[in-house]
């Protein structure tokens, strides 16, 4: 079988290890060598609960310091106006919208966080920011490309590396409550078309979809994490 076709955008990416495959860089407890003191004791569900509400806040923060001057830079428009025109449309691969029922800057309802089950919560999480960090592995790859980057290279750098440790924290918990993850995430789950879209304008409005996509999936992680170390009581034994 011929191996796929690629464009030159996806082959320069597929000479970069996955970062959101194993982002904690743990080794398997059963791997040949490995020492006992080579793997930390791990902390409760609890407290990874909390870490992961902190480094969630942290990447929320990060977008915060520069989502306004991103979109009046690149939309010429005012951020409220921006997201107000483009509110209905989305890529259904980033997530299911029927599984993240809330709206960008809005708090997670009471109702939908009383019927989350913590353990299907962190497995489905953890995909969907795996899925994030491809489509935004591709946006940063494309802000900092020498012909149609912008001056936002830097900022969706650092949007990487604050999505790597919500994905770490959130594996560190898995593996705490001995949660399987679902197979790990690929490249292919973007689409060629949408990975080398055309013209920059159409470029312009992917990165949005996915760039708001991403704050509202960070929002629901932070706001069902905190409903859960605020109840412990609904905290199943792992």
């Amino acid at each position: 079988m011929a191996a796929p076709h690629h464009s030159p955008k996806r082959r320069s990416l597929d000479t970069l290890p996955p970062k959101w495959v194993n982002p904690c860089g743990f080794y398997p407890s059963s791997d040949e060598g490995a020492q006992s003191s080579d793997v930390p004791d791990l902390p409760t569900s609890r407290e990874f609960l909390h870490t992961i509400y902190i480094q969630a806040k942290n990447a929320l923060d990060s977008v915060e310091r520069f989502k306004k001057n991103y979109v009046k830079e690149v939309f010429d428009v005012d951020y409220d106006s921006h997201h107000k025109s483009w509110k209905g449309y989305r890529y259904e691969w980033l997530y299911p919208s029927s599984a993240v029922r809330k709206e960008l800057g809005v708090n997670t309802h009471p109702d939908e966080l009383r019927d989350v089950q913590l353990d299907s919560f962190l497995k489905d999480a953890y995909r969907y920011m795996q899925i994030m960090a491809v489509a935004m592995e591709q946006v940063a790859f494309d802000h900092a490309h020498p012909e149609h980057g912008s001056v936002f290279a830097d900022q969706f750098k650092d949007v990487e590396y604050k999505l790597k440790a919500v994905l770490c924290e959130i594996q560190g918990t898995m593996i705490e409550r001995g949660v399987e993850p679902y197979d790990d995430v690929t490249r292919d789950v973007m689409a060629a078309d949408i990975r080398d879209m055309e013209p920059d304008s159409r470029r312009d409005l992917r990165d949005w979809f996915i760039f708001r996509d991403y704050m509202i999936v960070l929002e629901y992680i932070r706001d069902v994490v905190k409903y859960f170390y605020d109840n412990p009581s609904r905290i199943p034994p792992s």
